[in-house]
């Protein structure tokens, strides 16, 4: 099940830094907050699973 999540975080962040990079955005910027919502995003399934 914790290999489901950390799968949709990677695609997550793939997404958002994809989506970044088209709009000409800083992509560290982007990268990073990225990092952060699929980490909250895991934070709150493991809440609800638990």
């Amino acid at each position: 099940m914790a290999l489901e999540f950390l799968a949709l975080a990677a695609a997550g962040g793939a997404l958002v830094f994809a989506q970044g990079d088209a709009l000409g955005v800083d992509i560290v910027a982007i990268g990073v907050l990225g990092l952060v919502v699929s980490l909250i995003g895991i934070w709150i399934s493991q809440i609800r699973g638990a």
